[in-house]
């Protein structure tokens, strides 16, 4: 027998081992790789998504501007487009509004909006500083370095009890309404007014966060709808403003499961 011979066999069992393995190897990674493929390729210079709109047709850029500009206006025949304020109607939605001129302009990377006008989707409050008249006791509310709201004043009392007076809770109420505001006021406002609205959240204690005022305080059962509607809009005192968390008939639902709380607590209250 030839030196050679082993040298042969052995190679042609390595050729046979590479084979069997190369085979499952094979059945995994091709259809893997055709599957994968065309996410790692590039079209247009984006890379493909099922479904997906070319790069730069989503919404307004400046390349197109002309076009977004004019479904803008066809939009606003049905009430969709641009808003351009006219007056507003006490918080209660968005008020008489006109088509505006033009799409907001990018600049610098920030959206500068039309002078006149407001998002859409945006509703006035009429307790906001910008509306309060600078003649009026509850201006004094208004701090006059910054603008905003000082909820810890006196004059702020004055704003409060105007709420109450003017606003009134455009949501039904129902067992939704409810369980939805029971779920609202879970997330925003238990962890310092506590489950029955006392004041005894988790984050209140000693070396910890001064108690809230509680919800069933004789004061606070007085106050209207739209009072608490005010509190929970703009804050008070150490408590924050929560208009940037909760869209306004979401308020309006915490409103309604505070009344219910009180109503548990006290029966007997008008």
């Amino acid at each position: 027998m030839s030196e050679e011979s082993p040298k042969k066999n052995n190679l042609l069992l390595m050729a046979y081992k590479l084979v069997l393995i190369s085979l499952p190897v094979a059945a995994f990674v091709v259809p893997l790789g055709w599957v994968a493929t065309p996410y790692f390729e590039f079209f247009n210079g984006m890379a493909v998504q099922p479904k997906a709109k070319a790069q730069m047709t989503y919404g307004w850029n400046a390349k197109s501007h002309s076009e977004p500009a004019a479904k803008a206006d066809q939009h606003d025949d049905q009430g969709n487009g641009g808003h351009e304020v006219d007056s507003h109607d006490g918080g209660h939605g968005h008020g008489a509004v006109k088509k505006a001129d033009s799409l907001p302009s990018l600049d610098d990377g920030h959206w500068q909006s039309v002078a006149g006008t407001i998002p859409r989707g945006f509703v006035p409050h009429p307790f906001d500083p910008i509306y309060l008249d600078p003649a009026s006791e509850m201006y004094k509310a208004v701090d006059p370095d910054t603008g905003l709201l000082k909820t810890d004043a006196e004059a702020y009392q004055l704003i409060i009890e105007a709420a109450g007076e003017k606003l009134e809770n455009p949501v039904p109420l129902s067992r939704e309404t409810l369980v939805r505001g029971k779920t609202l006021y879970e997330n925003t406002c238990y962890i310092c007014h506590g489950t029955e609205g006392v004041g005894d959240g988790p984050v209140i204690g000693a070396g910890r966060f001064p108690a809230p005022t509680s919800l069933q305080d004789a004061a606070i059962l007085k106050y209207k709808d739209g009072a608490i509607y005010q509190v929970i809009t703009a804050g008070k005192g150490k408590m924050a403003a929560y208009r940037g968390q909760l869209e306004p008939h979401e308020r309006w639902m915490i409103v309604h499961y505070v009344r219910a709380l009180q109503l548990a607590q006290n029966p007997d209250a008008n």
